[in-house]
């Protein structure tokens, strides 16, 4: 779950907001 830590092999955060983002959401999608 590398989701949860932000992140990517690129080094962005975007992973961390699509994390929360997916929180507030339903269910898990990856």
């Amino acid at each position: 779950m590398y989701n949860i830590l932000g992140i990517d092999q690129n080094g962005r955060k975007e992973v961390l907001g699509f994390y929360l983002a997916d929180s507030e959401g339903s269910g898990l999608v990856y």
